[in-house]
């Protein structure tokens, strides 16, 4: 579903992006879900090795841009967020980024990120 407003992810400001779901998914190039990630966003500088920049980075990136699309799951609520993501390299990367904040709690963690569906 479209928000029928404006809004950004609840509680933007304590969003959650775990070591492991960096350096083992997103930005690991063997792993057979997030191997084309990470060569979409190793092109622009972004490893493993340095994953706290890519933590920072989406951090910004939910806090900054709005919500696209929300998804009633059965354990709670995923939010797209679309937006500019700067790389080490310098580039501005079209991004979507998603997450999921549990039914009765108000922690956004991060599920995944890739280059923005064109639209």
């Amino acid at each position: 579903d479209k928000p029928a407003h404006i809004m950004k992810v609840p509680h933007a400001d304590k969003a959650q992006v775990p070591e492991p779901k960096i350096r083992r998914y997103l930005l690991d190039l063997a792993h057979p879900a997030g191997g084309s990630k990470a060569r979409f966003f190793s092109q622009f500088g972004f490893a493993a090795e340095t994953w706290d920049h890519m933590v920072n980075q989406l951090q910004r990136h939910v806090a900054e841009n709005e919500v696209v699309e929300v998804r009633h799951k059965e354990r709670g609520i995923n939010y797209a967020v679309d937006g500019l993501l700067d790389a080490p390299d310098g580039s501005r990367l079209q991004v979507r980024s998603v997450w999921f904040i549990e039914t009765n709690t108000e922690t956004p963690k991060f599920v995944t990120a890739y280059p923005s569906p064109k639209l």
